[in-house]
């Protein structure tokens, strides 16, 4: 007759096991842990985003859809590779059978959309992002926020005048930036939901307009740490834009940092189009 072994202890040794050897994970709690103060919070997500102090390369596949000016939904599958050096340097250009189908950029003077597959290019100063048309609804500025990897002001939280506000929930402490919105009544612009487990990351980013409709709101996921530099990563992003009818979902398979791209190198270069 054999030894019967209880199965949650069965169950226990093997959740030790994956843990033990995925150092590279999040090692995640079960309970959430209590609110912790605002400031304390930020302090968090400022040091993980501290610590990327060079560019770097996201490589993986995208896959969603947008909707045409003729209102076709239209489905894409495409191979994407993702420059960013902060605060403000993007390039995130999706290529199918290496022929580019978008092109989305962002230095710290301009951005600027390309979309070959219709025909459609945009390009602005930064702060004239709301003027984008509808075949290119993805902000330049609010996809670099979408990856939670920006620093949040200094002080928040610290005092009276501080812009941001939390709320608490069951899973996260979400982060309220809040502003002037139609005859000075104060809105809540976007909001980051920080997760109340260890370690303590960003699992969304919300925009919202001055109605509080959302314009843009991402689900981050599937960290892992980069070797060498300690910082959490995300290595699966979603990006819906539900005004615009669009969404993006980018499975990450490598991070890489790279000292020798800088904001002068071509991949941050303004296009001449956006002089023309």
């Amino acid at each position: 007759m054999g030894i019967k072994i209880p199965i949650n202890r069965i169950l226990l040794s093997g959740l030790a096991l994956l843990i033990v050897g995925c150092p590279s994970q999040p090692i995640v709690s079960l309970a959430p842990a209590p609110p912790r103060p605002l400031f304390e919070v930020a302090t968090i997500i400022n040091a993980n985003a501290a610590v990327i102090d060079n560019t770097m390369r996201a490589r993986g596949v995208v896959d969603g859809y947008f909707t045409t000016q003729e209102g076709k939904l239209r489905n894409y599958h495409v191979d994407g590779t993702l420059f960013y050096l902060a605060p403000s340097f993007l390039r995130f250009d999706m290529k199918k059978l290496g022929s580019r189908m978008m092109l989305v950029g962002s230095n710290d003077t301009h951005f600027w959309i390309d979309s070959q597959e219709e025909g459609a290019f945009s390009c602005g100063q930064h702060g004239q992002e709301g003027d984008l048309p509808l075949e290119a609804p993805i902000s330049p500025s609010q996809l670099i926020e979408a990856l939670g990897l920006t620093v949040l002001p200094p002080g928040a939280g610290l005092s009276p005048n501080s812009p941001c506000m939390q709320r608490i929930v069951d899973d996260y402490q979400q982060i309220l930036f809040i502003s002037g919105g139609t005859n000075s009544v104060p809105i809540i612009k976007k909001e980051y939901w920080i997760d109340r487990r260890a370690p303590y990351l960003v699992r969304k980013v919300i925009f919202r307009d001055k109605d509080g409709r959302v314009e843009m709101e991402s689900t981050l996921s599937k960290y892992q740490r980069l070797e060498g530099k300690g910082c959490w990563l995300p290595y699966a992003l979603e990006a819906v834009w539900p005004r615009a009818q669009a969404r993006l979902q980018f499975h990450i398979n490598q991070w890489k940092q790279f000292n020798e791209v800088t904001p002068t190198s071509p991949q941050f270069v303004t296009p001449a189009a956006c002089d023309s």
